[in-house]
């Protein structure tokens, strides 16, 4: 029966006691003050009750609360998450892949608390550094400009040609020419470019890319002519200047 209920029905009951003993005995002193007194701390006490009732199902709801959060909590903690990601592998080349090859992976797995749940795994990966290796000569496909941009015989070229100008204040040019009988020798080459031929190379791109820990190992390599007329399948770069 709700509290309030029950302080009406109280109140009621005393004023209508009040008035009966009045009506009855109108020539006699009152008799209900104890009465009174004793139903108005029963009524105290009822209004206490109901106020603590009221405190105590605000706690329980504020308790209900952090009990939900500290099961969210734990139910999360529970789940599946992700270890920490392996280093980064070894650049390796192959220029029929995307990005020319040079690529490098890391993978990672899922670490689970239940025994029922196979783990997973995730591999990110990310073009190479082009100091690494020579570069491939065309790329994989229309969205793969590494090979282009990232073709590192053209700078192993013109530091050889540098390297081979005997003195002097003129500028080096390393200009790229077709491996192909029917090619223009790198005199015509160089002059179709207003320079002057000194000498001719060919950078090998298909030469081996060494680890970083493979040492005492054949690696890059080029081979150098000496001359700059031949009209064959030799060189591939003519050092020119001018």
């Amino acid at each position: 029966m709700p509290m309030k209920f029950l302080v009406v029905v109280l109140l009621v009951s005393m004023v209508h006691g009040q008035s009966v003993l009045e009506n009855d005995n109108t020539s006699q002193e009152p008799r209900c003050n104890s009465e009174c007194d004793k139903n108005y701390k029963l009524i105290e006490k009822l209004v206490t009750l109901e106020e603590s009732q009221k405190s105590l199902h605000t706690a329980l709801k504020g308790q209900q609360s952090l009990i939900d959060k500290l099961e969210e909590k734990l139910r999360v903690s529970l789940l599946p998450f992700w270890g920490d990601w392996s280093p980064w592998s070894d650049c390796f080349l192959n220029c029929s892949w995307k990005h020319g090859g040079r690529v490098q992976t890391r993978s990672r797995q899922s670490i689970s608390h239940s025994s029922m749940t196979s783990a997973e795994r995730e591999v990110e990966e990310r073009p190479c550094n082009a100091v690494q290796f020579a570069g491939c000569i065309k790329t994989a496909g229309p969205d793969d400009n590494f090979g282009v941009t990232y073709d590192f015989a053209d700078q192993i070229a013109v530091a050889t040609c540098t390297a081979l100008l005997p003195g002097g204040s003129n500028h080096v040019y390393a200009v790229r020419r077709t491996c192909s009988s029917l090619a223009v020798s790198c005199a015509d080459t160089c002059k179709r470019v207003k320079t002057t031929c000194f000498n001719a190379l060919h950078v090998y791109r298909g030469s081996p890319i060494l680890k970083r820990n493979q040492d005492g190992e054949r690696g890059l390599y080029l081979y150098r002519y000496n001359s700059c007329g031949g009209t064959f399948c030799g060189p591939n770069f003519c050092c020119c200047h001018g």
